[in-house]
C-alpha cells in the first residue's frame, strides 16, 4: 500500500473512530453534525480515488462513509462502479447487498447476495430469505397511517409508553423542570424521563428529584403504579450499544418519583437485562438478556413473583428466539410484541408478535409494512389498537423518533424455510416505497387540508431549491460567499453565470436589502477554498457569511440543473403546441406571479412543469416517489411550500408525468407553464 492511501484511509478511519467516539460521549448527535464529520474523509477518498481509479479497498471505504452519511443511493451507486470495475470480493458484494436493502431494491439486493460466497454465504442466504419475506409484505400495502408524534426533535426520543393518556419516554432533549432537580441532575450528560405536556409538541420531567441520575433507558409502568426499568452506563449511541451492562430495578410510583427501588434478583454482573416490561398485573416481567443458554445474542425471558421472589428467569423459546437479538418485549392481552433482527422482515431490527397459550408463546406474527421499515423498529406499546413504537428510519426528525399507528389488520407468518436459490427467485418487478408512505407525516397534519385558493397561494412564489428538499424546519447553520450587496434586476444576475460552475446563485433577503450569495456549503474549509477560487474570477470584494439555511429568505437565481435535461419522461425535442392553443384566460391581467395562460406562439424558453402540490412544511412530501419523473423544483410562498416537476419541453410530455404522479397519490397535480419565473396555470375549455 503507497504512502498516500495508507494517509487517506488514515484520515478516514480517524474520522470513523472520531464520530463513533462522539456518538458514545455526546448522544444529542445530529444528522447536521453526522454530516460534519463524514464530509471531509469522503473528500480524501474521492481526491485519492480521482488519482488511483483501481483501488478496491478506497472505493468500498468510501460506499460504508456514503452510508453513514444516510446517501443510500450514492452508496450503492460506489458499490455498482467497483462491480463494473471488477473490485468486488465476498464482503464487498454482501455490503452492496445490505445497500440496496437499506433502499428497498429487494430483487437488486437478492442478485447481489446470490453472488456471495465462503465464510459470508450462510448469512447472505439468510438476508435473501429476509428480502423475499419482505417483497410479500410490500404487496399488501395494507399498512395504517405512521405519524411522527410531536415532541420529537432532532435528537433522540423512545420507549414510549402510555400512562394515564400521557406519553413517558426516554429523551436526550433537555426538557423543563425545576431549578431544584435541574441542580441535582445537571450530570446526567442529557438522559432523561420525560411526558409530553398537553400540547403534545413540548416535554417534561416525568419525576423530579434526584432519581433522574439513574440513567434509565427503559421504562414499565402498570395500572397499579408497579414500575420496572434498567439502567445502563452506555448513555447513547445505537440500541445495541444500550444493551450493554444493562441491569433492572423495580419500584413503584407515587405520583411524583420512585419508592422502594431494589435490583432485579436476577442481575449479574457481566451479563445484560435490557428492556424490561411488566405484565398488567405487575405479576410477571418480561425483559432481554445475553445470559448463557440462549438461541443467540439477546433473547427474550420471562420471571413471575410468587409473592416473596422473582423466580428464574425462562427462556420464551426458540419459535420467539432466533440466532440475532430480539429485545423491547410489550406484553398485554395475552399478546407478546417484541423487536427482532432474527426473523425474516424488511430490514434491520422489525416488531413482531406471537400470542401466549398453554404450550407457550407460538406463532410469530410480522407486524406488517409501515410499522416497520428498512431501518430499525423497536420499544412498541399497544394500547387500545394503537402502537407506539421507535425507528430511526430515514425522515424522521432526529436520530430515533416516536412513531404512532392503528395495528394493521393483516398479520404475516414468520416461517423459518431454506433461503431458495436465486434462479428460483422470481424477480417481477415490484413498485416499492423504500419507506413507508407516511413515514414523515406529523401529528399536525391531521388539521390540514386542500388549499382551496391555488392562485392566491402561487401568486409571488420564489423558487429555492432544484433536485433537492430544503427542509424549513431543524435549520442548519450554513456557509454562502456573498457578491454583492444589491442587484437592480434579474438581468444583472447574468454577470455571476462564470461562478455557476461552483454553486447555486442566490437572492438572499437580509432584512430590507437584497444581498447575492453563492451557495450554500456545509462546511468553512470548502468555503474557504472555493472564496479564493471566486476571487480569481474577479470578485475581489467577495466574503464568507454563515446562516441558517432558511427557505424564506432565499430566492435561487441560476442553477447549473438549469441547463440539464431531468430523468424520466423529459424530451429535448419540442413539439408543437396545439394542444394548449384552445386556452381561454381567467382574465386579461396578469395576478401577480401566478396567471392563466394566454394561446401563445411557439417559443423555445419557456418550459412546461408539473406542479405536484402545495404544503405546510417539506417534511411531509416523498421525494422518492416522483424522483424518476422529472426534475424535482421546491418553490416557496410564505409559509407554504410548492414542488413542482421541470425539464419538459412540451406539454405531451409533462402531461404524461402529471398522470403518473396522480398515479403515485399526487391527486392535485396539473401541468403548468413556467415563463421567466412566473407560473402560468394551463385552463382549457
Amino acid at each position: 500500500m503507497n504512502k498516500q492511501l495508507r494517509l487517506v484511509l488514515a484520515l478516514a478511519f480517524f474520522s470513523i473512530l472520531s464520530l463513533n467516539n462522539y456518538v458514545k460521549t455526546n448522544w444529542t448527535l445530529s444528522k447536521y453534525r453526522l454530516i460534519k464529520v463524514c464530509i471531509p474523509s469522503a473528500y480524501y477518498l474521492n481526491q485519492h480515488l480521482a488519482k488511483n481509479p483501481n483501488d478496491g479497498k478506497a472505493y468500498g471505504l468510501l460506499a460504508d462513509l456514503q452510508l453513514k452519511l444516510g446517501k443510500i443511493d450514492l452508496a450503492c451507486a460506489t458499490y455498482s462502479m467497483m462491480e463494473s470495475m471488477k473490485l468486488c470480493d465476498d464482503q464487498s458484494f454482501y455490503d452492496y447487498g445490505l445497500a440496496l436493502k437499506m433502499g428497498g431494491k429487494y430483487d437488486e439486493a437478492i442478485k447481489k447476495f446470490g453472488k456471495v460466497s465462503g465464510k459470508l454465504k450462510e448469512g447472505a442466504q439468510k438476508q435473501i430469505q429476509s428480502c423475499v419475506f419482505a417483497k410479500e409484505l410490500i404487496h399488501y400495502r395494507r399498512h395504517k397511517k405512521v405519524m411522527n408524534l410531536d415532541m420529537n426533535s432532532p435528537s433522540s426520543e423512545y420507549g414510549a409508553v402510555l400512562y394515564e393518556q400521557v406519553v413517558v419516554f426516554n429523551g436526550e432533549k433537555s426538557p423543563f423542570m425545576t431549578p431544584q432537580t435541574a441542580s441535582l441532575i445537571k450530570d446526567n450528560k442529557g438522559l432523561y424521563l420525560c411526558k409530553t405536556l398537553h400540547n403534545g409538541s413540548s416535554a417534561a420531567l416525568f419525576m423530579e428529584g434526584k432519581v433522574n441520575e439513574t440513567k434509565m433507558v427503559a421504562f414499565s409502568i402498570t395500572q397499579n403504579n408497579g414500575v420496572a426499568f434498567c439502567t445502563t452506563q452506555q448513555v447513547g449511541g445505537s440500541p445495541l450499544e444500550r444493551m450493554s451492562d444493562a441491569a433492572i430495578y423495580l419500584g413503584t410510583y407515587n405520583g411524583f418519583g420512585l419508592n422502594n427501588i431494589t435490583a432485579f434478583a436476577h442481575n449479574v454482573s457481566g451479563i445484560s437485562n435490557y428492556s424490561p416490561c411488566l405484565s398488567e398485573d405487575g405479576l410477571t416481567l418480561y425483559f432481554a438478556s445475553n445470559r448463557e443458554g440462549g438461541f443467540g445474542g439477546m433473547d427474550l425471558y420471562k420471571s413471575t413473583f410468587d409473592g416473596t421472589n422473582w423466580t428464574a428467569p425462562e427462556n420464551l423459546g426458540q419459535d420467539v428466539n432466533g440466532k440475532g437479538n430480539e429485545i423491547t418485549p410489550f406484553y398485554a392481552s395475552g399478546i407478546l410484541w417484541f423487536a427482532s433482527e432474527s426473523h425474516g422482515g424488511l430490514g434491520g431490527y422489525d416488531i413482531f408478535s406471537s400470542q401466549n397459550t398453554s404450550a407457550g408463546f407460538i406463532d410469530v406474527q410480522h407486524a406488517g409494512y409501515g410499522i416497520n421499515s428498512v431501518s430499525n423498529d423497536y420499544f412498541p406499546h399497544v394500547k387500545n389498537l394503537i402502537m407506539y413504537f421507535t425507528s430511526d428510519r430515514m425522515g424522521g426528525k432526529g436520530r430515533e423518533d416516536i412513531y404512532r399507528s392503528p395495528i394493521s389488520e393483516h398479520t404475516f407468518t414468520v416461517e423459518e424455510m431454506d433461503a431458495p436459490l436465486v434462479s428460483q427467485i422470481e424477480t417481477e418487478t415490484v413498485e416499492e416505497e423504500s419507506e413507508p408512505a407516511a413515514y414523515a407525516l406529523n401529528e399536525a397534519t391531521l388539521n390540514y387540508g386542500k388549499v382551496e385558493n391555488i392562485d392566491a397561494l402561487l401568486m409571488g412564489a420564489r423558487r429555492v431549491s432544484i433536485g433537492e428538499v430544503l427542509a424549513s424546519k431543524d435549520k442548519p447553520r450554513v456557509y454562502f460567499i456573498q457578491l454583492a450587496s444589491m442587484i437592480a434586476n434579474n438581468s444583472d444576475v447574468n454577470k455571476f453565470k462564470t461562478l455557476v460552475k461552483f454553486g447555486n446563485i442566490y437572492k438572499v433577503k437580509v432584512n430590507n436589502s437584497t444581498k447575492v450569495r453563492l451557495g450554500y456549503f456545509l462546511e468553512r474549509s470548502e468555503t474557504d477554498v472555493l472564496l479564493q477560487k471566486v476571487r480569481s474570477e474577479g470578485f475581489k470584494d467577495a466574503f464568507i457569511v454563515e446562516q441558517e439555511l432558511s427557505t424564506s429568505d432565499l430566492e435561487l437565481m441560476l442553477s447549473q440543473m438549469d441547463n440539464k435535461n431531468a430523468t424520466g419522461n423529459v424530451s429535448s425535442t419540442p413539439k408543437n403546441n396545439s394542444t394548449v392553443h384552445n386556452n381561454k384566460p381567467k382574465n386579461d391581467a396578469v395576478t401577480g406571479n401566478f396567471e392563466y395562460t394566454k394561446p401563445l406562439p411557439e417559443v423555445t424558453d419557456r418550459e412546461y412543469k408539473v406542479r405536484l402540490g402545495s404544503f405546510e412544511d417539506p417534511i411531509w412530501f416523498d421525494s422518492k416517489k416522483v424522483r424518476d419523473l422529472g426534475r424535482l423544483e421546491q418553490w416557496t410562498k410564505g409559509a407554504w411550500t410548492i414542488f413542482i416537476l421541470g425539464g419538459y419541453s412540451n406539454y405531451d410530455d409533462a402531461d404524461q408525468a402529471r398522470v403518473q404522479a396522480i398515479n403515485r397519490g399526487y391527486a392535485d397535480a396539473e401541468v403548468v407553464i413556467d415563463n421567466g419565473g412566473i407560473i402560468e396555470r394551463i385552463k382549457k375549455n
